[in-house]
């Protein structure tokens, strides 16, 4: 059903007819002054500490009251004009080619790319980039592909010449595709050439060509130019506004005073992950004097409402408030400074966003932004409310709504000011629309006849080999204490797995300073089982700190700080099972975001978790779903059982460029059946990502598993070493890289194998295993591969179902296998 919902402003003005949905035009001063005398509103509040007024449309300025205040220079209007021209005529190109199958020289174009239009938002793009410096940051979000050009043309207006020559120069062959040349150029030259690679580029990312930002990786829903202080777009709806929270917190710890515009929908931020980002920026330990900077988090929540979630209606359908303003402002006890703008008025916008910006800048955020408007086309191409397919019609929107938000086209809105001060004339208006349209044209069609990737490049981006190594980057506010806790040794030099992941986290918070732990009650309550005790008392809360029950939201937020250079150790869930509700930043964010940007962003994250059954805990608790992050491309995963690797691997993994999911075992930190203790060096050491260990060398049989399973695995050896067999047992190690070479090196030599893990067989570690070996040394196999996993079944709770019990002649299996079980398997296979 069609909904025809009234949701406008001021009284409807009459359907525009007259120009079609791309074009703008020129007001009367009378025309014009009807479509922005837009009615103020005031809602009253208070919140504990005095009342407070949640402002709706609350500027009612004019262009050339801004220009003779001072507060907006002329060469600024007009960069402003021209940015959502240039973004109009992007919209254009896309637009023409999906239904026309032309742009331009571009013609019998078949081709399929993103095309979530923004025609009728340019003035919350131009706007809100517009009020922040040039290097303060952005994320976005599917629809961002404006955000992404608008955000490189104005960076590249506040480049100095030397700049804006490098830029040209470091792009060879771009440049030499577009005629580029830095040589003998002026700054204006510079500037224009500069633009014209940032639209080139731009729309060749759109393309999947290789000259795109992302080199075609991306598209136009992963669009970034990290040199331009863009953290990208993402096309998880709402999905970097946790990393946004991230970037601001680094500011914090960097004192740089930088902003972040966390942009997304009005359908983003009626997101459970948005309020999730709002709950963490909002802490009051950011404030309260708990840590010793008091800055609070210097984010803008951006919120462009379009009135459509795709389909659903934010008024009158979705949510029972008229603006969403109304359902943030309980986050904090400023409302978070919200305030709705008329995002159709791009000075509106400007003034919203600018005074935002400075109420972040001055350590006063988190800061809450509604631009309040529409777009003019469906949520894609595919949404075709004018049938301009000929394949449809209206679908949820009534044609009457959208021709009626037409007469507040952004553009038409401020070019007519433009006209009406005398600082350009209609013709001239006209001149600049064809100028732009033939430059984008020119530049679209370079942008097609240029190269897609090379298959070549097919894993280019996929993961970094950086570290952290060697010197590190000083952080001078940040002091380290003296008093740094020290784990006594036995004789033997042994100290167990909890302390020797301790012991690597303190010594890598003393090296680099940008390390940071967070989480659920690591602080003074150490954590669950004690994994994080001691390291608050050296460190106090600046550098371990609390957070709430936020799986999704400390990935996303540890992901947003990693983007910037931070290391962040997010300990995204202290069981994995809970880590179900943080795989989407972790997965979808942390782990693509390399891949997607083309391999501009680097994300040096770990995310600590923890598994494992035989506590009863059922469930919810006991679960051991490391296959599960493993087959993530992206991610590295380590998954350490003995003291000696837990320290060594925690280390490699915090210096890594790379996100580490970095998964702990409950009965290893309690040693519960096992004794992780081993000799640990004091001084710091890695121990290689992706390589397995030969504990026990044999030749007649490679028992293979990792964690907590060793040692039930190194029990069964030893009942095999009784009757005479030499078993070799391999500990992983690592799940991602997967050390294949060593399992098949074994393999060679024995034969026959075994895997065991304490997750469930179906899809388990041990199926991949298998699989490789049949694949690539089968012919070295003698007997089938033995699997000895835990049962097909929730993880129970009563200790008859969950461990297996009785002597071997009487055996009841429970849901984990042990030792018995892992040397019954070997022993089939070695007696056939």
């Amino acid at each position: 059903m069609v909904k025809k919902f009234n949701v406008f402003p001021k009284e409807p003005l009459g359907p525009e007819t007259s120009v079609g949905l791309l074009e703008a035009k020129i007001y009367s001063k009378e025309e014009l002054e009807k479509r922005l005398n837009i009615p103020s509103e005031t809602y009253h509040y208070d919140l504990g500490n005095g009342p407070k007024e949640l402002h709706i449309f609350k500027y009612d300025g004019r262009l050339g009251e801004e220009i003779r205040s001072g507060r907006l220079a002329k060469e600024k209007a007009f960069d402003m004009l021209e940015a959502m021209m240039l973004g109009r005529e992007l919209e254009r190109m896309s637009f023409e080619i999906k239904y026309n199958k032309k742009y331009g020289d571009v013609k019998n174009v078949d081709i399929s790319f993103p095309t979530h239009l923004a025609i009728g938002m340019e003035a919350m793009t131009v706007g809100s980039i517009f009020a922040i410096e040039p290097d303060d940051y952005i994320t976005s979000t599917h629809r961002g592909h404006i955000d992404a050009l608008v955000k490189g043309y104005r960076f590249i207006k506040s480049m100095s010449d030397d700049g804006l020559a490098k830029l040209i120069e470091e792009n060879k062959d771009i440049a030499s595709r577009l005629g580029l040349s830095a040589n003998g150029k002026v700054r204006e030259q510079l500037i224009e050439q500069a633009i014209d690679v940032d639209i080139y580029r731009t729309i060749a990312e759109l393309f999947g060509k290789r000259d795109g930002f992302c080199k075609g990786k991306g598209g136009g829903m992963h669009l970034a130019w990290v040199g331009a202080y863009n953290l990208g777009n993402n096309a998880i709806v709402a999905g970097l506004v946790g990393e946004g929270v991230g970037s601001s917190l680094t500011s914090r710890y960097l004192k740089d005073k930088k902003v972040t515009l966390a942009i997304a929908g009005d359908g983003g931020y009626l997101n459970e992950y948005v309020y999730g980002a709002m709950n963490l920026a909002t802490m009051a330990q950011l404030k309260n004097g708990l840590q010793s900077i008091t800055d609070g988090a210097s984010v803008v929540f951006t919120c462009y409402n379009n009135q459509y979630a795709m389909g659903s209606q934010q008024r009158h359908e979705v949510t029972d408030v008229r603006y969403i303003a109304q359902k943030v402002i309980g986050w904090d006890r400023n409302g978070m400074h919200a305030e709705v703008a008329f995002g159709m008025d791009v000075l509106a916008v400007l003034d919203a966003m600018k005074r935002g910006a400075e109420i972040a800048r001055s350590g006063e955020g988190p800061v809450f932004r509604e631009l309040w408007g529409t777009r003019f086309l469906g949520h894609s191409l595919s949404d075709d409310p004018f049938n301009l397919s000929g394949k449809g019609g209206e679908t949820c929107r009534a044609k009457e709504e959208i021709l009626e938000w037409k007469n507040y086209d952004p553009i038409s809105l401020f070019a007519s000011q433009m006209v009406l001060e005398g600082l350009m004339t209609v013709d001239e208006f006209k001149e600049k629309q064809k100028s732009i349209g033939g430059r984008v044209q020119r530049l679209a069609k370079l942008a097609w006849d240029s190269q897609y990737p090379d298959v070549s490049e097919m894993y280019d981006g996929l993961y970094t080999n950086t570290t952290s190594d060697g010197k590190v980057p000083d952080v001078p506010h940040i002091i380290i204490p003296q008093n740094i806790v020290r784990f006594e040794r036995d004789e033997h030099g042994r100290i167990d797995y909890n302390k020797a992941i301790r012991e690597a986290i303190i010594q890598e918070m003393v090296r680099d300073k940008r390390v940071v732990v967070f989480g659920e009650d690591l602080a003074e309550y150490g954590g669950a089982f004690g994994e994080t005790e001691g390291i608050h008392k050296t460190f106090g809360f600046d550098r371990i700190f609390n957070t709430s029950l936020n799986e999704a939201n400390i990935a996303g937020v540890a992901t947003g700080m990693a983007l910037r250079g931070m290391r962040p150790i997010a300990k995204a869930s202290m069981y994995i099972d809970f880590l179900t509700q943080a795989l989407d930043q972790i997965a979808n964010h942390a782990a693509k975001l390399p891949y997607m940007s083309g391999g501009q962003l680097k994300v040096p994250v770990v995310f600590w978790t923890d598994m494992g059954g035989g506590m009863g805990y059922a469930g919810q608790h006991s679960q051991n779903l490391e296959a599960m992050v493993a087959m993530f491309p992206g991610l590295k995963v380590v998954i350490p059982a003995t003291a000696r690797d837990a320290k060594g691997l925690m280390t490699a993994a915090i210096r890594d460029g790379n996100p580490i999911v970095f998964i702990g075992h409950q009965n290893l930190y309690r040693n519960i059946n096992c004794d992780t203790k081993s000799a640990v060096p004091e001084e710091p050491y890695k121990v290689e990502i992706g390589k397995a260990n030969i504990v026990k060398e044999g030749k007649d049989v490679t028992l293979i598993s990792y964690s907590w399973m060793l040692y039930p695995t190194l029990k069964a050896a030893e009942m095999l070493e009784n009757e005479g067999y030499k078993p070799e047992v391999i500990d992983l190690r690592s799940l991602s890289p997967l050390d294949m070479e060593t399992i098949g090196n074994s393999v060679i030599k024995t034969g026959k194998v075994v895997i065991a893990h304490q997750a469930i067989e179906f899809l388990g570690m041990g199926a991949e295993i298998a699989a490789q070996l049949s694949d690539k040394y089968f012919s070295y196999l003698d007997a089938p591969i033995k699997r000895v996993c835990a049962l097909f079944c929730v993880p129970p709770c009563a200790a008859t179902l969950e461990k297996s019990y009785g002597k071997p002649d009487n055996r009841k299996r429970g849901f984990i296998p042990g030792d018995y079980e892992i040397y019954k398997a070997a022993k089939e296979i070695l007696t056939k």
